[in-house]
């Protein structure tokens, strides 16, 4: 973290001007984002995705309308990817300002008018091609009309459901809400086990391309950018919120109601930042308003090795939550901005990026596995453990932890993944007095293991 880098001397790898087997290995750089630790709330877009985790359906866009636009795309390009919306398949990343932006998708040829000859030098669309039949599973009223999903300490009253008209009231320190007026479909590839080998064979190629051609908002592509698409929620019509507007209001009483048949909002808005699509205006189209996917990292030996050297002043930041948002120590953080009159925003001329659980999970895998090129991490493996958390830097680090010691990890070739473990231990009233010390002594000391390991990611300098 930020506040207090501390290099870890006994951790070696390749540095830029040596070889893989050389003698001369010293510690390479650090080409994964780095943490930032905040107590002042900053920004609707990174409040807005950081509160609905705890959701537990995967990442929430902040920029719903504005996703999925962008990238190296033609126009023609960007009008099939505007009436198409985000798809399974679609291999992108995740901005500063909570877009997508597309690159391509694996399940499309190269010649598909989705791509419009843009891709990869080595692309290949993924084989056998894809069959929706059977291997996608599509829940079509999975959110019902009128569906309201907020974040922790966000009291709702629903006053009425024709027209949908709805009270908040909140004290804490950031929140969020999304409204869906008119409900919203469910899709998810039934497995992803097969993607895992094509992955492998063309992660480095994709960040290449990635690195030469994307264009967004970030000056820089940190390693752990590229998110594929494998479940999508959609809606045709959404509102948004986030609060507090300022970082001043954090932890004020807020009371707002939400109302309007054609154009919803939610009043008074000084309290809270919003994006609001109507029925009319979404023209029939489906938005995303979740996503869950494989987040694919290289190992910094070989990003080094092969993509963009990145120098120390363009590093990437991600903000985590060192206070609470709610409790006696969220009150004790606002009084420390009170009396400081200032908030402690990251410093001008650091690109951020957008905090998501898996690039810090692929980050402890690639530490685990020292002799790996390729960490895929999906989003299954937190999204149920996040759920009713608000993204504190002890949540998170007890997220981390326990989807490690409950999935099993797996190393195929040169790339290190996390699988479901089989539930095939036995229960600890099965065992006897002896074995279940033993068995609760063993679990402690892995959990102590993985802590040490996630702390010293959370701290690369």
């Amino acid at each position: 973290m930020t506040d207090d880098p501390q290099p870890d001397d006994d951790a070696s790898s390749t540095s830029r001007g040596s070889s893989v087997d050389g003698p001369y290995q010293i510690k390479s750089e650090n080409t994964f984002p780095r943490s930032h630790l905040i107590h002042t709330i900053i920004g609707a877009e990174e409040t807005y995705s950081r509160s609905l985790l705890s959701s537990g359906h995967g990442f929430a866009f902040w920029d719903i309308d504005g996703s999925h636009l962008r990238g190296p795309q033609s126009t023609e390009q960007q009008d099939a990817v505007w009436l198409q919306g985000m798809s399974l398949g679609d291999v992108g990343m995740i901005d500063p300002h909570g877009q997508f932006i597309f690159l391509f998708n694996i399940f499309a040829t190269a010649t598909d008018p989705l791509h419009q000859g843009v891709v990869p030098e080595e692309f290949e669309e993924f084989r056998p091609s894809l069959n929706r039949d059977s291997e996608v599973k599509v829940i079509p009223e999975y959110f019902k009309s009128g569906t309201i999903i907020s974040s922790m300490g966000v009291n709702i009253k629903r006053i009425s459901d024709s027209p949908l008209k709805i009270s908040m009231s909140s004290t804490v320190r950031e929140g969020a809400i999304l409204v869906l007026p008119h409900g919203g479909s469910r899709e998810d590839l039934i497995s992803t086990s097969q993607l895992t080998e094509y992955i492998e064979r063309h992660a480095l190629d994709w960040y290449q391309y990635t690195c030469q051609h994307a264009r967004s908002s970030a000056r820089t592509i940190p390693n752990g950018s590229l998110y594929l698409i494998t479940g999508c929620d959609r809606a045709k019509s959404w509102c948004a919120m986030a609060f507090p507007s300022k970082w001043k209001d954090a932890g004020k009483q807020i009371e707002m109601t939400y109302e309007g048949e054609e154009f919803p909002c939610w009043l008074p808005s000084r309290w809270a930042r919003e994006q609001t699509l109507s029925l009319s205006e979404g023209k029939d189209r489906n938005f995303c308003v979740f996503a869950r996917g494989i987040h694919i990292s290289l190992s910094n030996r070989l990003w080094v090795r092969h993509l963009p050297y990145r120098p120390p002043d363009e590093a990437s930041y991600y903000n985590i939550l060192a206070a609470p948002v709610l409790g006696f120590r969220a009150k004790i953080a606002r009084i420390r901005e009170r009396l400081m009159r200032d908030s402690d925003f990251l410093w001008d001329g650091h690109q951020k990026f957008p905090f998501h659980p898996s690039v810090l999970i692929s980050q402890v895998l690639l530490e685990q596995h020292p002799t790996a090129d390729i960490a895929l991490v999906e989003d299954s493996v937190w999204t149920d453990l996040a759920k009713n958390g608000t993204g504190t830097l002890p949540e998170v680090t007890n997220w981390i932890i326990q989807a490690i010691m409950t999935s099993e990890l797996v190393k195929l070739n040169r790339l290190v993944s996390l699988v479901s473990k089989a539930s095939d231990s036995p229960a600890a009233s099965a065992m006897g007095f002896i074995q279940g010390l033993l068995a609760k002594y063993a679990n402690w000391r892995a959990r102590n293991r993985v802590l040490r390991q996630v702390t010293k990611v959370l701290r690369s300098p």
